[in-house]
């Protein structure tokens, strides 16, 4: 799966990998002035992602993901029924943000949402919210869920602990993988911790 969908050009994204490398912020979460976050890394080394813009915010955003490749952004939004809650149908619209040519709005192609950045159906329904994953790596689970204020998130693992997820950032090496076709250098998901409120961070090697 990780490489045909490399080969059909969508794999710009694999959400989640496998291994870490702890790292140190620069910024702090959520600040609406951040174009580009540095790292350190711990071989000592810094790096920084493409100083993408930030996508406007939604009342209703959960995540959304960039990648190195070009500043369009995948955006991931809460759909919630009149009561407020998850719509168990389809719980989430995914769409491109164009922000490398107009900004404008575009939807997914068929191939995008079912193989690559769409949400799978939930695999499981409550009245505390739902549980579902991104198509293209469903071990990493998404938990859907809206707090007291009415303000749904999603939360995942990340460094092992449950925190609300903000953004992902894929790394790509041009024609470094096999046949010369793209290669994911290393996925970085950055959230926050819900009891302390930090900035969390983890990086995949996949």
């Amino acid at each position: 799966m990780h490489y045909w969908l490399l080969l059909v050009g969508w794999a710009s994204l694999f959400p989640f990998g496998i291994h870490t490398t702890d790292t140190r912020l620069s910024t702090t979460f959520g600040s609406s002035s951040h174009k580009v976050m540095a790292r350190t890394t711990s071989h000592g080394d810094t790096d920084t992602d493409e100083g993408w813009p930030v996508p406007p915010a939604g009342p209703n955003r959960l995540f959304y993901i960039q990648r190195s490749s070009n500043a369009n952004t995948i955006v991931y939004d809460a759909q919630l029924r009149k009561n407020g809650q998850f719509d168990p149908q389809e719980p989430v619209s995914v769409y491109w943000l164009r922000l490398a040519e107009q900004g404008q709005r575009q939807e997914l192609s068929w191939i995008q949402r079912t193989l690559a950045y769409g949400i799978a159906d939930p695999e499981r329904k409550g009245t505390s919210g739902l549980v579902t994953s991104v198509v293209s790596y469903r071990k990493r689970k998404l938990n859907l869920l809206v707090d007291p204020s009415g303000k749904p998130m999603a939360q995942i693992q990340i460094n092992g602990r449950l925190a609300q997820l903000h953004h992902v950032f894929v790394q790509i090496r041009d024609g470094q993988g096999p046949m010369g076709i793209s290669k994911i250098a290393h996925v970085d998901i950055f959230g926050q911790d819900p009891q302390t409120g930090k900035p969390v961070h983890e990086r995949f090697v996949p």
